[in-house]
């Protein structure tokens, strides 16, 4: 499901300028780095909420006990907090991107 709409997008995406140009550019300069940042914070995200919400987040571990009797998965809330980190992203993103066209160091150019 992610990778239709997002080659669906890409079209688009080459066509924009303005505002929305620079907030795609600026993750598409750092792709890799975006991702190795969000699995984590995607995952400790996941922690916090079960701990909140069910008081125990064994399940987060690989545990065989499995996910709580009264768990279910809501779509609107896991893309409401996708969006809230990527938002949160934005400025870690720009530094970094920073950082690599800065810099001379050849390792970065593969973040």
């Amino acid at each position: 499901m992610t990778l239709g709409p997002a080659l669906a997008f890409i079209p688009f995406c080459e066509r924009m300028r303005g505002l929305p140009a620079k907030f795609f550019g600026v993750f598409g300069r750092v792709p890799l780095f975006v991702y190795l940042i969000h699995l984590p914070a995607a995952h400790l995200t996941a922690i916090v909420f079960s701990l909140i919400m069910y008081q125990k987040a064994f399940w987060w571990w690989g545990s065989s006990a499995g996910f709580p009797a009264n768990y279910t998965p809501n779509p609107i809330v896991t893309y409401a907090v996708w969006l809230g980190l990527i938002i949160l992203f934005i400025p870690l993103v720009i530094w970094f991107a920073g950082v690599k066209r800065r810099s001379k160091q050849r390792w970065l150019s593969y973040f």
